[in-house]
């Protein structure tokens, strides 16, 4: 989890993103906003939403030689050199700009943000953030006269504004950073971490977790049969999943994973299948020991959400204690009986 309470504005700027197909040009600023005190603090609030959630850790890639990657060149710039950060924000919006020949590229503001004292699980580090924004919001002002109130209609920007968005932290250099992209919309162009950033996910502990929690959720969804699993028998394995996780944090073994969360040999047997066409596909180097991730665990829960769907009748949520729920049949059909203390 990244923390920003201590965190502190060094340096912020914003360009103005034309659209090259559009035929409409940048605006590049020549000087940093100079903010006060509590304005950093708005701002900070506002720009840093979207990092306050778990995500995953990316860095810089490249298929030849990490040092061609331009976004990567024009951050290690900035770190290195802070007082720049006018100058390199105005090449990485050009580049942007280079890209945005692209319909789905909209024109907008894009933030530009050096913050000092950001605090990670391995400690305390500085970073830069890059927000593209879309259409600023339409809000209306009260204003008290002496006898009435009067509306002024104005834009402005939330986080809700917040289109695409990245955290770059300034930690393992030569292995492209810590790079926690995010997008509100992901398009089928997928410029953002593809061709803008050129960036993807780190193989971690998070990752790892991540990766095991979420393949075996997924084959025990679509590839359990029903006629064997009950969807709340699905429910069950699937949380246990994420207790085993819990209870082997400090050593996870996949092959005790597999055996413990699936008796049959089978079905042991194509999880391991699809478990292998996962980690081919997507270029993940999962070991056969690891140490689980808290955050990926977390992230996982709030993923999970325990949903009967019967037929397009109803939907039962199940939050906890599964005791009172069970599963039969009768000469109607199927049914759930459900067991309460109180209707709230």
């Amino acid at each position: 989890m990244i923390d920003f309470k201590t965190a502190e504005i060094t340096g912020c700027i914003v360009h103005l993103l034309g659209n090259a197909q559009a035929e409409e040009n940048c605006f590049f600023s020549k000087a940093e906003v100079m903010l006060t005190e509590q304005e950093s603090t708005d701002v900070k609030k506002i720009l840093c939403k979207p990092f306050q959630a778990t995500m995953q850790a990316h860095q810089f890639t490249h298929a030849d030689n990490l040092q061609e990657n331009l976004m990567y060149g024009y951050v290690s710039d900035v770190f290195a050199n802070p007082n720049e950060l006018a100058t390199v924000s105005k090449e990485m919006t050009q580049w942007l700009y280079r890209l945005s020949s692209n319909h789905a590229i909209k024109s907008g503001e894009v933030f530009y943000m050096l913050l000092d004292n950001i605090t990670t699980e391995a400690g305390i580090t500085n970073g830069l953030v890059i927000i593209k924004l879309n259409a600023a919001t339409k809000f209306i002002k009260v204003n008290a006269l002496s006898q009435s109130f009067e509306l002024l209609f104005d834009k402005g920007i939330t986080s809700k504004n917040i289109e695409k968005a990245c955290l770059i932290l300034n930690d393992d250099y030569q292995e492209g950073f810590y790079v926690y992209p995010f997008e509100k919309l992901i398009g089928e162009t997928n410029y953002w971490d593809k061709y803008y950033l050129q960036c993807k996910a780190r193989t971690d502990e998070f990752r790892q977790t991540n990766v095991l929690l979420n393949t075996f959720r997924d084959f025990v969804t679509n590839e359990l049969p029903s006629e064997q699993f009950s969807k709340k028998e699905k429910i069950d394995l699937i949380r246990n999943s994420m207790d085993y996780m819990i209870e082997n944090n400090d050593a996870v073994q996949i092959d005790d994973f597999i055996s413990q969360q699936l008796a049959e040999p089978e079905h042991q047997d194509n999880y391991k299948a699809s478990l292998q066409v996962y980690v081919s596909d997507n270029d993940v180097q999962l070991q056969d020991t690891f140490a689980a991730s808290k955050d990926a665990i977390q992230f996982q829960r709030k993923k999970f959400r325990s949903i009967i769907k019967l037929d397009k009748n109803f939907h039962i949520y199940v939050h906890s204690n599964e005791d009172l729920i069970e599963r039969g049949n009768d000469e109607k059909g199927k049914y759930y009986k459900v067991y309460f203390n109180e209707e709230l």
